[in-house]
């Protein structure tokens, strides 16, 4: 029999998948139009034929976002298998019951909630609406803003880049960028990759303007963002634990630096592609002014404020990152499992979620007694969602709640609802 390497079949399955003999007409973001058919998807980037023949390569980021739905449709069709075979289970029912509980009392406009395995989903239910003073409900094949989620998908890109040589945990800023000596300060130059996944080397939370350079390309944006900000004295103590979407920016530039893509093609490229997550993708879900997926909602004079926004591109490595319920879980599985679809070593998994402290790469570590031991927990909100995770491996467990809203509470009330999973998953009483 012929062996077909993992990731080359993987990658013709999904350009299979992706490919389609229709013609149709392709939007871009300044308005230009292109008939064409769609080759394949290579990346974040997509091969168009054109009727005369010729071949085009476009970056999805910027076609229409119309054009990005249709995409995303193609890779990820509406109705998954997997959630359709567990919806209706008695557990899945309970979840929704108590998910109804808790919209109904907080008066939210959605949520998602799910118990999973390294096999996939358990259980899940979804109750709400994705906008708020819309009929559309919120489904369980819904897309979802990950937050800082995202910063435990970076720190395994990462560990992708240590696999190929490219770099070691060790690797320092000045390492990467030897050009800049002059332009940082000297105080950073030997902070590590390490350092920068584990919150631990001076940088400051944010960037003083995240918004900054909308006219650059964005890997040198993010460039430029790094030596504006990391010019003056540290004002963080060495060793200190300082969480800093910053910091994974900075990781995100070293990337982009030693591979010459954007942090944005080497994730579809080293994660969502390997692991088949055809939901994921960047920015608030769905297509501008409509209700195909869910909006994020923040609280305005006491009302929920339903918007399509989301951080700015630059912090991507840090908090962009959106995707269905049943994505995140094939992501979460490399912890949960032995196994790797990534093809890593167990090494470098288990190094990251090996702490300093209470924080690891991209997951707070803590010890529990339902959890047998050690557990991995992250939040992520980008003001306008809220995502929680907790994960136990020695019980090849997950619980994860989504809401399209944030407030004061939400962490609380998110949190209330992972006890509620993990109760009834591990039927513990109280």
């Amino acid at each position: 029999m012929l062996h077909v390497p993992w990731k080359i079949l993987i990658s013709f399955l999904i350009a299979t998948t992706m490919s389609r003999a229709e013609v149709r007409m392709w939007e871009g973001r300044n308005g230009s139009r292109t008939e064409a058919e769609l080759v394949k998807q290579i990346g974040s980037k997509v091969l168009l034929k054109k009727k005369d023949g010729k071949t085009v390569s476009v970056p999805i980021q910027k076609l229409s976002d119309q054009d990005q739905h249709y995409l995303k449709e193609l890779r990820n069709p509406a109705g998954s298998p997997a959630v359709k075979a567990v919806h209706e289970n008695e557990q899945s029912i309970q979840i929704g019951k108590e998910l109804e509980a808790v919209i109904k009392q907080e008066k939210l406009p959605g949520m998602i909630a799910a118990i999973v395995s390294s096999e996939g989903i358990l259980s899940i239910a979804a109750t709400g609406v994705r906008k708020d003073g819309a009929e559309q409900a919120m489904e369980m094949t819904d897309q979802l803003h990950m937050g800082s989620c995202t910063k435990a998908m970076t720190s395994v890109l990462m560990a992708t880049l240590v696999s190929d040589g490219l770099l070691t945990w060790e690797t320092t800023l000045i390492d990467v960028f030897p050009s800049l000596e002059k332009r940082i300060h000297a105080d950073y130059h030997d902070l590590t990759v390490w350092q920068l996944l584990t919150h631990r080397s001076r940088i400051p939370g944010n960037a003083e303007n995240w918004w900054v350079y909308q006219d650059m390309e964005l890997k040198e944006r993010r460039l430029t963002i790094m030596k504006e900000n990391l010019k003056d004295t540290p004002q963080v103590a060495e060793g200190k634990y300082e969480y800093s979407n910053l910091g994974y920016m900075v990781a995100g530039c070293m990337a982009e630096e030693l591979t010459g893509e954007t942090w944005e093609d080497l994730i579809q490229e080293r994660i969502f592609e390997p692991l088949g997550m055809g939901s994921a993708g960047f920015g608030p879900p769905g297509t501008r002014g409509k209700t195909d997926q869910p909006w994020g909602h923040n609280r305005k004079d006491g009302e929920w404020n339903p918007r399509q926004f989301d951080n700015a591109e630059a912090l991507g490595p840090a908090g962009t990152i959106h995707c269905s319920i049943e994505d995140w879980t094939k992501f979460i599985a490399l912890q949960l499992s032995d196994s790797s679809a990534l093809s890593l070593d167990r090494a470098l998994l288990d190094k990251l979620i090996t702490p300093i402290g209470h924080y690891a790469a991209g997951w707070g570590i803590h010890e529990r007694s339902w959890g047998k031991g050690r557990v991995l927990a992250h939040t992520g909100s980008n003001t306008m969602w809220y995502a929680v995770v907790w994960a136990a491996p020695e019980l090849n467990r997950a619980y994860l709640v989504v809401t399209n809203s944030c407030d004061d509470h939400s962490d609380k009330i998110c949190d209330q609802m992972i006890w509620k999973l993990i109760q009834m998953d591990q039927q513990i009483d109280g």
